[in-house]
Order: structure tokens, then sequence, then C-alpha cells
């Protein structure tokens, strides 16, 4: 539940600088953009937790530490380990919008459910596949309860068993977004839930050392009673995700494999990294090594 609570909390205080710019007049969200670019002389897209303070001071906002350090973990450019915000998702989230990627991924995600009401949509959606889920901080059922909840909420003046509008998919997950510091991620959240076609990531003939089959094969023979060979290999995949964000750095993807029983090279495992899912920090997901290994076992 924690990173619902981290959702709230940082909506409360985007809502609160919201009010706060628009009361001195909305230019000065653009404003912000340019001061915020200025202060970011190395280019590198970030800002440091005094650096954030400045810009907003700048503008006559005086936000308490705990509302700094709520923004901060929300748009870190290391999923919440980081003093650097990502200033530009900052500001995006602060006037409203999503950035281009992210719009353009939830416009496809919107095309691929089918019309009908919240609970026709929620029906749909592989919620055992969100990150929550995989990570294990919550079950998928959980997940898909809190999506219907939110999305029922975003109907605002419509029966929640009429279709929904594309306006109040959009309105849901753009609080959701919040959630993911990254375009990528977020891209990856609902490429797993939805499974849009045209989010499909086309793979090179050879990866991971063409040992997937080998991968797979071992897995089988770890199965018990109603597992697959995908849930042995995100059990195995969690106790090696040092982390818990379900991102494994290199090392840990390979120490996993050995675990199970294949040897793989470094190699290997950074060719796999490149053409799959990754966070900000480059870890790659572990959803979707999952599905990449087990996507012909499972029906």
């Amino acid at each position: 539940m924690t990173t619902h609570l981290r959702v709230a909390d940082v909506n409360d205080v985007l809502d609160r600088l919201r009010l706060q710019f628009h009361a001195k007049g909305t230019q000065q969200l653009s404003d912000l953009d340019a001061y915020c670019a200025r202060m970011d002389t190395a280019n590198a897209g970030t800002l440091g937790r005094k650096e954030l303070e400045t810009c907003l001071n700048y503008f006559g906002l005086f936000p308490t530490t705990q509302e700094i350090g709520v923004l901060v973990r929300s748009f870190g450019s290391t999923c919440g380990s980081s003093s650097n915000i990502r200033w530009r998702n900052f500001v995006l989230a602060l006037s409203g919008e999503l950035s281009t990627a992210r719009e353009a991924a939830l416009r496809h995600a919107f095309a691929s459910v089918p019309s009908g009401s919240v609970a026709d949509v929620a029906a749909a959606g592989h919620f055992d596949d969100h990150p929550l889920a995989v990570r294990g901080v919550l079950r998928g059922d959980d997940v898909r309860h809190a999506f219907v909840v939110g999305l029922a909420k975003a109907q605002v003046g419509d029966d929640a068993n009429n279709d929904v509008t594309w306006q109040a998919f959009r309105t849901y997950y753009a609080s959701v977004s919040l959630a993911f510091a990254s375009d990528d991620e977020f891209v990856a959240m609902l490429r797993d839930v939805w499974r849009p076609s045209a989010l499909h990531v086309a793979l090179p003939s050879v990866l991971f050392g063409n040992k997937r089959s080998v991968l797979l094969e071992k897995l089988g023979q770890r199965t018990h009673k109603e597992e697959n060979e995908r849930d042995v290999l995100l059990r195995a995949l969690r106790k090696h995700d040092a982390s818990e964000t379900g991102y494994v750095a290199p090392h840990e993807l390979q120490r996993a494999c050995e675990v199970l029983g294949l040897v793989v090279s470094l190699d290997e495992v950074h060719d796999t990294f490149a053409a799959g899912t990754r966070d900000a920090r480059g870890k790659l997901s572990i959803a979707w090594f999952a599905d990449f290994i087990c996507a012909d076992s499972i029906a």
C-alpha cells in the first residue's frame, strides 16, 4: 500500500502548489519550467533538493521540508532513493499534463480495452502483471479493486454502469502516473496490464544466449501443485531483487539464473537488458523477463 499512500501524498502537495500558482497566474507555470531549465546547468534533467527549493522560493512558494521530501521521493531520479528530482516530470505533473510518451501509450491502452462499464473494463486487465502485484506488494485482485474504485470516481457525472469514457480513463491514469518516475516504467505498466498491440516490442531473433528453452525446462522441473513456470521464475527473481522494486540488476539476474541451474554470461545478460523493459536506473523488469521466458508455456 506504500505506493498508493505516496501517490495520495504527492497529489495533496501538487494540489496545494497548483492552487498557489493559479492564484498568481497560470503563466507562472511556464516560467517555472524555464527557470528550472536555467538551474539545470549540467543539462542532466535533474535538480537537487536545494535547487528545487530555490526554484519554488523564487516564485513565492515555500513548501515544508516534508513536502519537498514527498516531491523528491515521487519524482526522484532513482525511484525514491535519490536527493535529485526529475524537474520536467515534476513540472508536467504540476500542470496536470502527461508527457507525450505517456499520453500516446495511454491512448493505445484505451483503444485495446473493450467498450463497457467499469467492471467490464477491469475484467479485461491483466492485473497480476501490474508492478505492485509482481513485486508482491499487493495481490492482482487488490490492484484490480483499486482500479475499479479509482476509475468509478473518474466517471464524474456518469453511472459506473455506463461505458467508460476516454476522459475518465485518462483522468484515472493521470493520477496513477505520479507513481512511475520514468516514462518507460509507466509505458511498461500499461503494456503489461492492457497488452495493446501498438506497444508490443519486437525482440531480436537471438537473445539471452539462445538459452530461453533451457531455462524454461529447468523451471518446469521446479513447479509444484498449481504453479506454472512463470510463478517459479518470478519467485526466484523476487528473492534477488534487493531494491524490492520489481526490477533487477544484471548481476542479480545472473545470480537468480544460477540458483535455477542455468549459467549465463554477463554479455548474454546485458544483451537481454538492452532489449527489455528497464527502469530509470537501467534495471530490468522481472515481469518483462518472466513474460519473455515463459510466453510459449502459458496458455
